[in-house]
């Protein structure tokens, strides 16, 4: 909305975005459990935030933004997930308000939950994301050169000989995920 003033003769032009807002607030949990993680990274863009704004969560799996028009697009996408998780799948939503009740609608990506609260009369998008723990397995690798035989007057017998201080680098998709 533009509004001209008059100070002292001089004419003042004044905009003022007069546009009702919403927050976000992310929980960040473990997949399947009500475990509450800490240090995901996620990057929200959208309308008035087009170079995306960092969230960290934090001891309580928690994040928060606040400034969110409605009837916009958003995209969260997480970019760095906590020690030992997989990374969540990309979300976008929108805030819809119809008939004075407001609504997420997602429209990519997927959910624990969501829950619209309100603070101070300003809605809360609380949106419940969870991360799959990566699996832990417990690889035992013996380095050895090949059996050989050896004859000791008569009979023949069998040495195995182990390689000591051999390095190992585990793979998966040929990505390094571990050097032993």
């Amino acid at each position: 909305k533009n509004s001209n003033i008059t100070i002292n003769d001089d004419l003042v032009n004044i905009e003022v975005e007069d546009l009702e807002k919403a927050n976000l607030k992310i929980t960040k949990y473990e997949k399947n459990s009500e475990t509450k993680l800490k240090g995901a990274v996620f990057r929200i863009t959208g309308k008035n935030i087009e170079n995306g704004k960092v969230l960290l969560t934090d001891n309580d799996g928690i994040d928060e933004i606040s400034g969110l028009s409605l009837e916009e697009e958003y995209t969260l996408t997480e970019t760095t997930a906590p020690n030992r998780y997989f990374k969540s799948n990309t979300i976008k939503f929108i805030i819809h308000k119809n008939n004075g009740q407001y609504e997420v609608q997602i429209t990519e990506g997927t959910i624990k939950n969501s829950e619209i609260t309100k603070r101070e009369e300003i809605p809360t998008i609380n949106l419940s994301i969870e991360d799959e723990k990566k699996p832990v397995y417990n690889l035992e690798i013996t380095k050895q050169r090949k059996k050989r035989e050896l004859q000791i007057g008569e009979t023949n017998e069998e040495e195995t000989v182990y390689i000591e201080g051999a390095k190992f680098r585990l793979l998966k998709n040929n990505e390094t995920i571990g050097n032993y």
